[in-house]
């Protein structure tokens, strides 16, 4: 089994004894598209991060936000970019 399904055992471990120190009669655990990296946002972050890693690549000084969010304004004009 891979060892990325287990990122969360700690908090598990934690999420099955404090609580319960603290009062709590019981405690749930939610799951969601965006927390496993499915969701849109996540697509479109993966996106900006590969144009800024292409641009650093390539000689492009991205090591500020304004600098990054400039690199990825050029490569994909369909990504609206905010700071």
């Amino acid at each position: 089994m891979p060892t990325i399904q287990y990122t969360q055992k700690n908090n598990f471990a934690w999420l099955c004894s404090d609580p319960f120190k603290f009062g709590f009669d019981s405690v749930g655990w939610n799951y969601f598209a965006s927390a496993h990296k499915k969701g849109t946002v996540h697509g479109v972050g993966a996106t900006v991060k590969r144009l800024a890693n292409f641009s650093a690549r390539h000689g492009r000084d991205v090591n500020i936000p304004q600098k990054m969010s400039d690199a990825v304004k050029e490569a994909v004009k369909s990504v609206k970019m905010f700071l």
